[in-house]
């Protein structure tokens, strides 16, 4: 809304609109868009970026500068306005999101090699890069290096920042001083977490230290580095990973549900209206009735859809046999189901809804998601969980309002949603 407006006050001609516009409501959009500009500010000067993202950052600063500079804004005083908010007001006044700069840059990636083998590394990492992927790779960390304890540095990088770590093994990298140093950062990680943090890519049989024979690699001597990272690309993909059953999985049945627990679960999707938690919420003795279950046998039902996250059992005193009192959706059960029981598909979905945020976003500020709704025609029933699947893989951040309809009434852009819609377009 606040780019909405900032963009029909920046326009030289009449309009009614910034005619009518209050001195008082100017105020808060030149305190709105001077506190973004010392932001920006102070990320281009402090923050690690590369440089594709700080001409970003600068195209942002001139865009503001440029709205800063309108005729409607040049007598607009603000000193004792922006005073008077940072002493009277509470931050939901005037809601900036403001990253915490203490939090580290986090990667996909974080390549490991000697440097006798960086053409193998330098080109993972090209094609990571190229898709969107968030990747450490020396060559793009130059200007980040410079300077820093690499010591301290790389050990923080290898044992915290990575998802996966890719080590690509040969006599080059058991020799070397760095690489073991980024070995063992890597290997103390994945002993502390007991799961596939490394990801071995074997360029000849050098034995590595720590490195057992029975865990799974790729190998150079059979496959090309372009084989290698469409297995890495399909680890990498976050709608792999987000729902409890298998992302291949074409039938129902792969829920692997008993048929009352179907039952309750095809009863609860087809009463919902907005694909809401909550909605719907019934009673036990109204599913008793519409299902003609035993209490015992909806108990038994109930208990399945809970243990895969899809119902809340909202329980009291004397709930009798079926275990609780009233039952509730979650917006997980539509998400994970609506592929199987509508006419759409939430995964698919996610990625059109993806793509028509981006194409009504403005510089990052907030997208209504009524106004994507208006444009996609979908439905509240429809876009809520596309909408739920991108807010868990964290692509948007939701506003806080309540909205009867929609999951959130505007949700702000994170960079990741743009790398998402490039990958799935491949």
């Amino acid at each position: 809304m606040l780019l909405y407006r900032n963009k029909q006050i920046s326009e030289n001609s009449s309009s009614s609109f910034r005619d009518s516009i209050s001195v008082t409501s100017r105020e808060h959009l030149k305190a709105a868009a001077l506190i973004r500009l010392l932001f920006y500010e102070n990320e281009l000067e402090r923050g690690h970026y590369s440089a594709a993202v700080k001409k970003e950052i600068t195209a942002k600063i001139v865009k503001i500068l440029s709205l800063l500079s309108s005729p409607v804004f040049e007598k607009i005083e603000i000193a004792e306005y922006l005073h008077g908010i940072s002493k009277d007001r509470k931050s939901d006044r005037l809601e900036i999101a403001v990253p915490d700069n203490s939090q580290k840059r986090q990667y996909d990636v974080v390549i490991s090699f000697a440097g006798e083998d960086r053409d193998h590394a330098g080109r993972l990492a090209e094609l990571l890069k190229t898709d969107g992927f968030e990747v450490f790779y020396d060559d793009y960390e130059e200007a980040d290096l410079w300077g820093k304890n690499l010591y301290e540095h790389l050990t923080e990088v290898y044992s915290k920042l990575g998802k996966y770590c890719v080590m690509f093994l040969s006599k080059h990298y058991a020799a070397k001083q760095w690489p073991t140093l980024e070995r063992r950062a890597a290997q103390e990680r994945a002993f502390k977490e007991n799961r596939e943090y490394i990801l071995p890519i074997r360029i000849d049989d050098t034995s590595i230290p720590g490195m057992l024979d029975t865990v799974g690699y790729q190998d150079l001597r059979q496959k090309s580095i372009e084989d290698i990272y469409a297995v890495l690309k399909r680890k990498l993909l976050p709608i792999n990973a987000l729902l409890p059953i298998k992302a291949e999985a074409d039938s129902i049945g792969q829920l692997g549900l008993s048929d009352d627990a179907m039952a309750l679960l095809k009863y609860l999707s087809d009463k919902s209206e907005r694909a809401l938690a909550n909605d719907p919420i019934s009673p036990a003795e109204e599913v008793l009735g519409a299902l003609e279950l035993s209490e015992e046998a909806l108990g038994f039902a109930a208990d399945e859809l809970d243990e895969k996250g899809f119902v809340k059992l909202h329980k009291t005193l004397g709930m009798g046999k079926a275990g609780f009192r009233y039952i509730g959706t979650t917006e997980l059960l539509f998400s994970a189901t609506d592929k199987y029981l509508r006419d759409w598909n939430p995964e698919d979905d996610s990625i059109t809804l993806s793509q028509t945020l981006i194409d009504i976003a403005q510089e990052g500020h907030a997208v209504s998601v009524q106004g994507a709704d208006e444009t996609l025609k979908w439905g509240p029933r429809r876009i809520n969980p596309a909408l739920s699947l991108l807010i868990d893989m964290d692509m948007v951040n939701p506003s806080k309002a309540i909205n009867p309809d929609y999951i959130s009434i505007h949700v702000i852009l994170k960079p990741k949603i743009y790398r998402y819609v490039k990958r799935t377009k491949k």
